[in-house]
This record gives structure tokens, C-alpha cells and sequence, in this order.
């Protein structure tokens, strides 16, 4: 009795932590300072500087295509004069991304 009554509550509360933290993405879509908007994703970020390195924390949402799988987001830094600084990637996970699914990704560049 006692189990199937836990087993019960730890799948709702496995239901609705998930179903929040998609709706907390969406969130981040539409507020985060950043934006890019393309055909076939969405993108929201903001920049901060993290015990001298420059992370960027956003989100990206497939609107478009039926699936998108290995997404990678690559950021470069420039200097004024066109000159690659610097740059890295970050694989988004989960590796695969359906249709208006959203997942979070994270890029750590090094101070120059």
C-alpha cells in the first residue's frame, strides 16, 4: 500500500519537475537580454564575466525542424580590428532536440 502510494507521488512530482523546467526555458527565451531569431532556431543568451572568464548561459529552441540532433554552439571573441581572440563551443544537450524543445547550453571563453 505505502509503496504504491510513494511510487505514485515520486512519478507526479517526476511529471511536474519536468514540465517546469521546460516552461522556466520558454521563460529565459523571451527575457534574457540577447536574441537571435533564424528559420530554423531561436536563441536567447546573457554574457557575464565568472572568476576571469567570459560565460554565456542560454537557451536554444528548434522551430522548425522535425528533430536536430549534435547541436553545437560556437562563439569566437574579436578585437576591434577583426582579429580572432579567442573562442570555444558547447554541445547542447540533450543531443537530440525535437520540434519546439528547448535545452539550455553554457560557453566558458578565457579572459585575453
Amino acid at each position: 500500500m505505502w509503496r504504491r502510494f510513494l511510487f505514485r507521488t515520486c512519478v507526479i512530482f517526476m511529471l511536474f519537475g519536468f514540465a517546469s523546467t521546460s516552461d522556466v526555458m520558454r521563460e529565459q527565451l523571451k527575457t534574457l537580454p540577447q536574441h537571435y531569431s533564424q528559420f530554423d532556431v531561436n536563441m536567447a543568451w546573457d554574457v557575464k564575466t565568472v572568476g576571469g572568464n567570459t560565460v554565456i548561459n542560454g537557451v536554444v529552441r528548434n522551430v522548425r525542424y522535425a528533430t536536430m540532433e549534435d547541436l553545437e554552439i560556437w562563439v569566437a571573441l574579436h578585437d576591434a580590428k577583426g582579429k580572432l581572440l579567442g573562442r570555444a563551443v558547447s554541445f547542447v544537450i540533450p543531443r537530440r532536440l525535437d520540434m519546439d524543445e528547448t535545452a539550455p547550453f553554457d560557453v566558458k571563453l578565457p579572459m585575453i
